[in-house]
């Protein structure tokens, strides 16, 4: 991860990637440049791969701590 809050908009735009292993790279990327991203509104609303929806899981878990320990 470079940490390069730039990349956002490029990694939002991989989130729609056709591939599964990308989009889930995708959302694992935005998780860690964008900690306090509004998931659930960024989230497509139809992921039929699970572990794309598995990666959405782990990025709500994570941003859920992150909140609870601030």
């Amino acid at each position: 991860n470079s940490g390069d809050v730039a990349l956002i908009p490029t990694v939002k735009s991989l989130l729609h990637d056709p591939a599964p292993i990308v989009r889930g790279a995708a959302v694992w990327a935005l998780s860690r440049l964008d900690p306090l991203a509004p998931l659930d509104d960024i989230r497509p609303s139809e992921e039929p791969d699970e572990t794309v929806l598995a990666e959405w899981a782990i990025a709500r878990s994570r941003q859920a701590e992150a909140l609870s320990q601030s």
